[in-house]
């Protein structure tokens, strides 16, 4: 007894090889004539996908050392400036009608083969963006699907009947708001950044006599915004984008500035030292700057085979 319509309880069934394939007490769908596929396997529709880059500025990593011998004169300082590419948060969608559905259709079911065929250019937070489902063959769809998932990154395909009945493609990208770094973060420094704040001197003007190291540091970042949330940083290139400083004092009375590691000019945080700009306002480093140039590129394309069929389900 493989195949039989039974009546049992109220409940309509019709079975086949055992198994129950339609009943009076289940949701039906019923599948469109091929004449009605949108592609097939033979001949797929096909569709590309073409995600943006990210929405992106910089942020300027600055960390410093001082240290004095208890007993010598003068102390010696160490500075390091880093920059990196930063991502801004985003929400960026678009929507595409691909065909009108077949009148009362409120089903699609589909197989869809990927193929990524453009990558970004560069790797995210240390990590190469790589592609979630399989590529190259045919797959069951459900309706949408993550493609690229990063941390503080997302891209996903979405295909759907409409509420206007039709076929559409949706592409969704998202990027996650960054850390929130403040503008002050100093480790046992005092606000600002001048000769006579920044720790190198003490409160009588000498440097600090304990001999222990002083570190500390702060992110910001484009100069439009002062205090976080800020972007993610998701890219730095240790040979352009790293630079250092180093000198010692003899004098622990009269400091002697030979440049630092600058942030962000116009920055009513810094005291800024007379004759440490640049007077372009870029960050220097005795006169050399860490570059945030940014040649960065991380738009995807995707080619996408279809093969689904409309249907109705009651």
């Amino acid at each position: 007894m493989t195949d039989q319509l039974s009546f049992e309880g109220g409940v309509f069934k019709v079975i086949q090889g055992g198994r129950t394939v339609m009943g009076s007490d289940r949701r039906h769908v019923t599948l469109l004539p091929s004449a009605n596929d949108f592609g097939t396997i033979a001949a797929p529709q096909n569709i590309v996908l073409n995600y943006p880059d990210v929405t992106k500025g910089w942020l300027y990593n600055w960390r410093a050392r001082s240290v004095r011998n208890p007993g010598l004169p003068g102390y010696s300082l160490g500075e390091i400036g880093d920059g990196y590419i930063a991502a801004y948060a985003q929400e960026w969608s678009d929507t595409a009608v691909l065909a009108a559905a077949p009148a009362g259709c409120n089903f699609f079911a589909a197989r869809v083969r990927i193929s990524r065929t453009g990558a970004p250019s560069n790797t995210w937070i240390g990590n190469t963006i790589l592609v979630k489902p399989p590529t190259g063959e045919w797959i069951p769809f459900s309706g949408s699907v993550l493609l690229e998932e990063m941390l503080g990154l997302c891209r996903a395909f979405s295909l759907y009947i409409d509420g206007s009945g039709n076929l559409v493609r949706h592409m969704q990208q998202s990027v996650s708001v960054g850390p929130a770094y403040t503008g002050n973060n100093v480790i046992g420094w005092a606000a600002g950044h001048s000769n006579a704040s920044l720790g190198y001197l003490g409160a009588t003007g000498a440097p600090a006599a304990d001999g222990n190291q002083h570190d500390g540091g702060e992110w910001t970042y484009d100069g439009t915004v002062t205090t976080g949330p800020v972007g993610l940083p998701i890219f730095t290139d240790p040979a352009t984008m790293h630079t250092n400083y180093t000198y010692s004092v003899n004098d622990p009375f009269t400091p002697s500035w030979g440049g630092y590691c600058r942030r962000i000019s116009g920055d009513a945080r810094e005291t800024i030292p007379a004759g440490l700009t640049d007077g372009s306002g870029n960050i220097v480093v005795g006169g050399a700057a860490a570059s945030v140039t940014d040649h960065t590129n991380y738009a995807s394309t995707y080619s996408i085979d279809i093969a689904g069929k409309f249907g109705r389900a009651a």
